[in-house]
Parts: structure tokens; C-alpha cells; sequence
């Protein structure tokens, strides 16, 4: 955002400009988007030519999921300044909000040609190189982060995820661990340890992180079907394991696919049990939903007959 002053004392067209740009300023502190954006368009009601406001109003359709709104304001501001980094970075992230992210790619690249450095710039290029599945360049881009700006968690944090999705599980566990030392309490980065720690065969270790995240978390079903998974396969404590699978189950896990691999383990601990333990929970799923699909009442034209 971008503030202005005034000490002019008459109350001229440009000094109520001023004071009704720095209301919405205050407005948009306060994540009032609404109100924010009703002063920065009254501020323009009396100074079209205030290109701070004309820039906030727009950084405020943004933030408030409007971004399409906030698109030709950019253009036209760039159109006047076609070499302003903030400008270009300011429009490439509106266009990445409204779905447009190959016409976003293309600017934040013209933004990194003009500032190399922009950290910013980098952050938000990765990202979207990442959902484009250009994992290696977004590794590269979220490592020049972190590296320019050692405390940005969320980058390294991007960085590990990554790596996890490379399956460079080494420098993941690296990063997570420095991650983890700053802050202890973040669900995807206690899951994206225990990822890494289980695919390198450091099952002790991937259980205590999950035993982290189900302090936090009790009823994470993810996390308690990767710990039954481990339990029943590699650390063959079946008590204990059969426990997690049972908790993930009431937990809602679902994912077929999982569930399907575990119960056709060649390392389980008691392959019988398990895939006993998994039928069961099964039919009680399917019983739940047969209970609460309704059943046709006299009356209405249908035959009533059990389900």
C-alpha cells in the first residue's frame, strides 16, 4: 500500500482527495476491503490524477477476491510506467488470482529480467511454476529465496514440499528440520516430515513426528494411517499399529488407494487381522451411509418399500 500527506489547511478538491485516500488506508488495515475500497474510489472522485490511490483501490479488489476488477487499473497505471517492477508484479499477481496464471508467468519473467533479486517476484514465480508442474525450476527459484531471505519460512517451507514431490527426501528432512525449529505447530510441515522420514526407512523418527502432529492434531486421519501403516509393516508392533488403523478409519480416512497397497503389503506384521480390520471398516462406512439415506414416506406418490 502507498501513503500520502498533505499540510495544506484549505479544504481544496486534492486535500479531500488526501483524506479520503488515508480513510481507506485505514479501512484496509483493518481488512475492511468494503469501506477501503468506497474511500479510495471518493478520493478519485476528486483527483483522478492520484495514481497512489488508483493503486490501492486496485490492490484492494485483489485482496478481496475481486482481482478482475483490479486489472485494467494496473494496465493503465503500467501503460503510464511500463518499467515499474512494482507495477508489473502488482498486475502479474492480480492475473495469477483470476486463473490467468501462463499470461501471469510471462510478466513475473519480465519482472525478474528488469530485478533479478526481487524476492517477492521469485516467491510468486515458483508457485506458479510449481502448480504448472515445473518442479525443478520452482525448486531452484523457492532455494534462491531462502537463501536471499533466511527467514522466510513460507519459502522454505514451499522448498521442502518440493523436494518432498522430487523425492529428494534428504534435504527436505533438512529443511523441515530448521523449519520445525521455528515453528513447531504447522500440520503440513509435521506430514511432510514424516513423509520423508517413512520413504528413507527412518521409521522411529517418522513416528514421533507424527506422534507431534496428533498432539496438535488427534483426529488427523493422514497422519494416523501413515503411523498404523509403519506400525504394521516395518516396526511389526501390531497392538499398537491395529490402534492407529482403527482411530484413522474413525477418523474418516478414506483414500482407496492407500488402504488398498497396506492391506497388500507383503511386510505385514499379520496380513489376515489387517485386512479383517480393514473389511470391517469398510462395512461400518457403508452402513453409516445406508442409515442416512432417506426413506420414502406414505404419501408422496412412491411406493414405500425397505431399503
Amino acid at each position: 500500500m502507498l501513503a500520502l500527506s498533505s499540510c495544506a489547511t484549505s479544504v481544496a478538491p486534492r486535500d479531500l482527495a488526501l483524506e479520503y485516500y488515508n480513510i481507506g488506508n485505514a479501512y484496509y488495515d483493518l481488512k475492511k476491503y468494503d469501506k477501503a475500497a468506497e474511500y479510495f474510489t471518493r478520493a478519485l472522485s476528486f483527483d483522478r490524477t492520484l495514481a497512489a490511490s488508483k493503486y490501492n483501490l486496485a490492490v484492494t479488489w485483489v485482496e478481496s477476491g475481486q482481482a478482475e476488477k483490479a486489472l485494467p487499473i494496473f494496465r493503465a497505471l503500467l501503460d503510464a510506467d511500463p518499467k515499474n517492477v512494482k507495477l508489473m508484479s502488482a498486475l502479474a499477481y492480480a492475473m495469477s488470482r483470476t486463473g490467468d496464471s501462463e499470461k501471469a508467468l510471462r510478466l513475473y519473467e519480465g519482472v525478474l529480467d528488469l530485478a533479478p533479486y526481487d524476492t517477492s517476484a521469485l516467491y510468486n514465480y515458483a508457485i506458479l511454476l510449481r502448480d504448472a508442474g515445473d518442479l525443478e525450476k520452482a525448486k531452484e527459484l523457492f532455494a534462491k529465496v531462502v537463501a536471499a531471505s533466511v527467514d522466510d519460512l513460507d519459502a522454505l517451507l514451499k522448498l521442502a514440499g518440493v523436494e518432498v514431490s522430487l523425492e529428494l527426501y534428504t534435504p527436505a528432512i533438512g529443511h523441515l528440520e530448521s523449519y520445525r525449529a521455528k515453528k513447531a505447530d504447522s500440520q503440513e510441515a509435521l506430514r511432510l516430515l514424516a513423509t520423508a522420514y517413512e520413504k528413507t526407512t527412518y521409521y522411529q523418527k517418522a513416528i514421533d513426528v507424527c506422534d507431534a502432529d496428533l498432539k496438535l492434531n488427534p483426529k488427523d486421519g493422514v497422519i494416523l494411517f501413515m503411523k498404523a501403516r509403519m506400525l504394521l509393516t516395518a516396526v511389526a508392533d501390531e497392538k499398537a499399529g491395529l490402534n492407529a488403523l482403527d482411530k484413522a478409519f474413525a477418523a474418516g480416512f478414506s483414500d482407496a488407494a492407500q488402504i488398498k497397497a497396506l492391506s497388500e503389503s507383503k511386510d505385514l506384521v499379520d496380513p489376515d487381522v489387517v485386512k479383517e480390520r480393514i473389511a470391517l471398516a469398510g462395512k461400518q462406512s457403508t452402513d453409516q451411509e445406508l442409515k442416512a439415506i432417506p426413506r420414502p414416506s406414505p404419501g408422496t406418490g412412491y411406493k414405500s418399500k425397505p431399503l
